[in-house]
């Protein structure tokens, strides 16, 4: 059984992600701030990385991409749920999870990561 290439898995997903994303600021958008610049990112990003997917680096740079991209854009995704939540719909748990995490991390990681 050949080994399995989590870095592909992790590609694949972020991309998928940054799709629907783009997809659902398309159809619900119209209140998100830049909407435009964030679709154009989205979609951006997302065929950048399936590119990088099928293109398989073995090193360099484009590795490193390939291997650390969702380092990178964790803060930002993280930070880009706080213009899409209110579009998506009056979420309860929106107040909730700040309350969660200072509980379980002593503090705010989102302030520590921006």
């Amino acid at each position: 059984m050949p080994p399995v290439d989590c870095a592909r898995w992790t590609t694949t997903l972020t991309a998928s992600y940054l799709a629907i994303t783009a997809a659902l600021i398309a159809i619900l958008g119209n209140g998100v701030p830049g909407r435009v610049w964030l679709l154009a990112a989205h979609l951006t990003l997302s065929g950048a990385l399936l590119i990088l997917n099928l293109a398989r680096p073995s090193a360099g740079i484009l590795r490193v991409v390939r291997d650390w991209h969702p380092l990178l854009l964790f803060p930002l995704l993280y930070k880009e749920v706080e213009l899409l939540a209110p579009v998506v719909g009056d979420w309860r748990l929106t107040a909730a999870i700040p309350v969660w995490e200072s509980a379980l991390f002593g503090g705010q990681p989102s302030l520590y990561l921006s």
